[in-house]
């Protein structure tokens, strides 16, 4: 009996102390850079249940995309909206936002930011800040296992392709 009243406490206790959603927030880039140098960061923000791990909850063998860093951050999202900026290098963040309405209707929530790494090297310094009330600040560097050359300037569609 002892064993079942665990999980009744942590959810009594949550309800009456954590006033918001707590979250499982990772971010994934492609395996490998693709040859324009404009990968999408994907930054995923799912609901954790008590007794599961973020390994559990993140899809972690999706073929193309891999985790940014070892672990997860843990975000407790209150009830207002959730700021979540990238900025790469010392280039002007990008902004999006999610509501908690949203969420709570809903298991998880991806946003997506295009990294330019144009101008960059293959390993440059991101930077995500989640705000609410304060500003949880996440740094990690990207990384590829290579690059992608199939795609080249020849493909790249130019004005005349588009006329009949």
């Amino acid at each position: 009996m002892s064993h079942f009243s665990g999980g009744y406490f942590a959810l009594i206790w949550d309800w009456l102390f954590l006033k918001g959603i707590l979250l499982s927030c990772m971010s994934f880039l492609p395996r490998v850079l693709p040859s324009p140098r404009k990968p999408v960061l994907e930054v995923r923000f799912v609901k954790m249940p008590h007794d599961q791990k973020w390994q559990d909850v993140h899809a972690l063998k999706k073929s193309g995309s891999q985790p940014v860093k070892d672990d997860d951050d843990i975000v407790v999202f209150c009830r207002s909206t959730l700021t979540v900026s990238c900025q790469l290098g010392a280039n002007s963040p990008e902004t999006d936002a999610i509501q908690h309405s949203n969420l709570s209707l809903k298991p998880k929530e991806t946003v997506y930011f295009t990294l330019d790494l144009t101008d960059e090297s293959d390993e440059t310094l991101v930077t995500l800040n989640l705000v609410q009330t304060t500003t949880q600040k996440i740094k990690f560097n990207t990384r590829f296992q290579g690059i992608d050359d199939r795609f080249t300037e020849q493909d790249t569609p130019t004005p005349s392709t588009f006329e009949t």
